[in-house]
């Protein structure tokens, strides 16, 4: 039942709606264990639709840390053509300060034009001193590419990325 919710556009939010709480539960609607979650995900995984894959991903991050079970499911999810999941999962490997976020940021820029996907690419890049040629290198890019001015969001957006602070 949880699976059919969570492909569900409206009803998926379930899944995720904790996502933002460490030590709950992966559901809001239910006790569900790990092994139920990463149940659900590998059936997401096997399906062609991808409505709801990025609430699945983004409760990755209620993890303490995150096992080479998760680690796998996260590259597959990152795989799929949804660019919102790809940024969700580059979010994620972020968050734990995983060294293959990087790799991830460098293949999402060089793969997806959105103007979101650069600045999460940049977000992400951020938190690793190592890379910081390469963030400088993307900075640029992205003022380039887009009218700094034209917008408030790109804007503020500028401003927090060379800000020194990463929080």
């Amino acid at each position: 039942m949880l699976f059919f919710i969570s492909r569900s556009d409206e009803l998926g939010i379930i899944i995720a709606w904790l996502a933002s709480k460490k030590g709950g539960s992966f559901s809001g609607c239910g006790d569900l264990l790990y092994s139920d979650f990463i149940f659900l995900c590998e059936q997401a995984l096997i399906r062609k639709e991808d409505y709801c894959d990025y609430q699945l991903v983004s409760c990755f991050k209620k993890l303490e840390s995150l096992d080479e079970t998760a680690i796998s499911i996260l590259h597959k999810f990152f795989n799929r053509n949804d660019s919102y999941t790809r940024r969700v999962v580059l979010h994620t490997f972020a968050h734990f300060a995983l060294p293959q976020t990087i790799d991830l940021a460098v293949e999402l820029w060089n793969t997806d034009d959105c103007e979101f996907a650069k600045l999460d690419c940049l977000e992400a890049l951020k938190k690793f001193s190592e890379a910081k040629p390469l963030f400088n290198t993307y900075l640029k890019d992205y003022q380039n590419l887009f009218n700094i001015n034209a917008c408030e969001y790109r804007r503020s957006n500028i401003l927090y990325l060379t800000s020194e602070n990463d929080t």
